[in-house]
């Protein structure tokens, strides 16, 4: 009886464990500094309406960080380090990958 309770507990603790894991976003994915602009022409920068967030500075250089846009044909792209000159646009001097 008190195996069949242990073996219980553990399968609800180990599937409570196991939701939780699935629900919660990684550390590393909210702590990315971004820059959200209007257009962005990869790898080279982003321009027009620029918002920095997740820590990335609003002007002045910067290291780290993926520039994503709000329209536009072009896909996001990561950044070593570049100048942000935000609202205006961020320029990326260092294009990973």
């Amino acid at each position: 009886m008190q195996i069949r309770h242990l073996i219980a507990s553990t399968a609800i603790a180990a599937l409570t464990l196991g939701a939780a894991a699935l629900t919660a976003p990684s550390a590393s994915a909210q702590e990315t500094p971004t820059y959200t602009c209007d257009l962005v022409e990869a790898p080279i920068s982003g321009f027009n309406n620029c918002v920095a967030s997740n820590g990335a500075p609003a002007s002045g250089p910067f290291q780290g960080a993926y520039i994503q846009p709000r329209l536009g044909p072009f896909p996001g792209f990561s950044c070593l380090y570049g100048v942000a000159n935000t609202p205006d646009d961020v320029i990326c001097l260092a294009p990973e990958g």
